[in-house]
C-alpha cells in the first residue's frame, strides 16, 4: 500500500465516522487496462487491470492524473500506481523524478501473491518509465505506457495500455474569488491530506503573503544598519496546498514567520558574549563547591539568559483571520498598548512558548497587536498565579471566504527592540486589506 493509498483509506475511514464533510458517491470508473512484464521471473506475461482509483483532471492548459490500476480479486494481486503532470503527450519517469510523497510523477509496481508474484517495482538507476497520452478529458484517459523498473531480483520491462472511464465527471470544489480568475479546484495531491488551492486561492495568498512582506520591509533596513541580519522570513511564493474543505471557511494562510539575529560579531553581540562566558563560569565553579544549583551566580547566569534572548534576537509572527486567540503569562503581568492603526495591542512577560511548556521555557517578553475588528480583551488568573488571556474578533460573518478580518501579529524581544519594529513597521499594506 503506497502513501496515497494509505491517506484515501484514512480518508475513507474519516467519512466512516463522521469527522469529516460527507461527499457524494464517486462516478464508476471503468478500466480496459493491461500490462506486459517482461524480465526475471516473468516472459511476456499479460496481466488485466479492470479496477481503478484515484482521480484526474484536464483543462485547457494543464492536466494531471493520479490513479491506481489494479487486478481482479481472486487472481495474482497487481497494483500499479501512476502519475504524471501537465497537458503535454509524453511524460518520463525516472528514478530521481520518482516520488509518492508529494511529487508529480509516480510509478510504483506491486504483487503481493506467492512467488514469483511478490514483486516490488520502480525505476531505478538507468530505468525509466514513459507514459504517452493520446486523450485525457474529464471522463476518459487514454494512454500507453512503456519502460523498465527493478525489483529485488530483477529489472522488469513493462509495455502496456491505459484505457480508463468514468460515466460522469466528478462535481467541481468551487472556492471564492471573483469572475477574472479560476476558482474551480484542480487537484494535483489526490489522496492526500491538503489539496490544490483554485487559481483564486493562490492569487488571494500570494496578496496577502506581499502585504506582510512589505510592512516588515522598513523594519529589515532600518535593523540592518544596527548590524541585524534576517535569519529566516517566509517567502513570498505561490502557495501549493491548502487544507481539504478550505473553502467552506474563512480563508488563513500559513503563518508569516520572520527571524532577526543580532550579528555575532557585533560589538554588542561580542559583550554578551563574554558576560555569558564569565557568568558561566561563576555559576559552574558555584555549583561544584555547593552541589547546588540555585545560588546568586546561577541566578545571575539565568537573568543573563532571559536579557540576552531578548536583546539579540527577534521573532514575528503574522496570523491572518485567527479570529480567536489566547494566550498564558506565567506572571499574570500584562500592559495595554496604544499602537496606530489597530484595534489594541498587548504586552506580557513571562509567556508560555508557543509550543508550549513551563514557565522555564517561556518567552520574556511578547507583544501581540490586533488589527481589525476586536472585542476587548479578557484576563483568567488562575490560584498558581498565571493568567490566560483570550481574544475575539467581531468580524463580520457573512464576510466572503477569501478576505482578511482580522491580523494578530507577535513580537518576541525585549521593549526596546519591540519599539523599534514598531517605529520602521508599515501597517499600510495589512490596512488595506481589511474591511473599511
Amino acid at each position: 500500500m503506497t502513501w496515497r493509498h494509505l491517506a484515501w483509506c484514512l480518508g475513507l475511514a474519516a467519512m466512516a465516522s463522521g469527522s469529516v464533510h460527507a461527499q457524494s458517491a464517486p462516478a464508476a470508473v471503468t478500466s480496459e487496462s493491461t500490462i506486459t512484464l517482461d524480465g526475471g521471473a516473468f516472459h511476456h506475461e499479460t496481466f488485466v487491470l479492470p479496477r481503478v482509483t484515484g482521480d484526474w483532471f484536464a483543462t485547457a492548459g494543464d492536466a494531471h492524473a493520479s490513479i491506481e490500476l489494479l487486478t481482479a480479486a481472486g487472481g495474482h494481486p497487481v497494483e500499479l500506481d501512476l502519475q504524471w503532470d501537465g497537458p503535454q503527450a509524453g511524460h518520463v519517469i525516472t528514478g530521481g523524478s520518482n516520488s509518492d510523497m508529494g511529487g508529480r510523477a509516480t510509478c510504483y509496481l506491486k504483487m503481493t501473491g506467492a512467488a514469483p508474484y511478490n514483486l516490488s517495482a520502480q525505476p531505478h538507476d538507468t530505468d525509466a518509465i514513459t507514459i504517452t497520452v493520446a486523450a485525457i478529458d474529464a471522463l476518459t484517459i487514454k494512454a500507453s505506457i512503456a519502460g523498465t523498473v527493478t525489483g529485488d531480483r530483477a529489472k522488469v520491462a513493462i509495455t502496456g495500455t491505459i484505457a480508463i472511464h468514468r460515466n460522469a465527471a466528478p462535481a467541481p470544489v468551487l472556492t471564492g474569488g471573483s469572475a477574472d480568475c479560476d476558482r474551480v479546484v484542480h487537484d494535483k495531491l489526490v489522496g492526500a491530506q491538503n489539496r490544490s488551492p483554485s487559481e483564486c486561492e493562490v492569487r488571494f495568498d500570494a496578496l496577502v503573503r506581499q502585504a506582510e512582506h512589505t510592512a516588515f520591509t522598513g523594519v529589515i533596513a532600518a535593523l540592518a544598519e544596527e548590524h541585524w541580519v534576517v535569519r529566516t522570513e517566509t517567502a513570498v511564493a505561490p502557495t501549493q496546498g491548502v487544507g481539504r474543505h478550505t473553502q467552506e471557511r474563512l480563508y488563513s494562510p500559513d503563518t508569516y514567520d520572520l527571524s532577526l539575529a543580532l550579528d555575532p560579531k557585533s560589538d554588542a553581540a561580542q559583550a554578551y558574549a563574554k558576560r555569558w562566558n564569565e557568568l558561566s563560569d561563576r555559576a559552574g565553579q558555584e555549583a561544584q563547591a555547593t552541589g547546588k544549583m540555585d545560588g546568586p551566580a546561577f541566578a545571575a547566569f539565568t537573568k543573563l539568559n532571559a536579557e540576552q534572548a531578548g536583546a539579540t534576537n527577534i521573532s514575528v509572527s503574522v496570523h491572518v483571520n485567527a479570529l480567536s486567540y489566547e494566550f498564558v503569562s506565567f506572571v499574570a503581568a500584562h500592559t495595554v498598548l496604544q499602537v496606530p492603526g489597530a484595534a489594541y495591542a498587548l504586552a506580557s512577560s513571562q509567556v508560555q512558548s508557543a509550543s508550549g511548556g513551563g514557565p522555564e521555557s517561556a518567552v520574556p517578553l511578547k507583544t501581540f497587536i490586533y488589527l481589525g475588528k476586536w472585542a476587548p480583551a479578557t484576563f483568567e488568573k488562575s490560584s498558581s498565579g498565571s493568567e490566560r488571556a483570550r481574544t475575539k474578533s467581531t468580524a463580520d460573518p457573512a464576510a466572503p471566504v477569501l478576505s482578511v478580518q482580522a491580523f494578530v501579529i507577535a513580537i518576541e524581544c525585549n521593549a526596546a527592540l519591540r519599539d523599534a519594529v514598531l517605529q520602521h513597521m508599515d501597517f499600510a499594506p495589512l490596512r488595506s486589506l481589511l474591511p473599511r
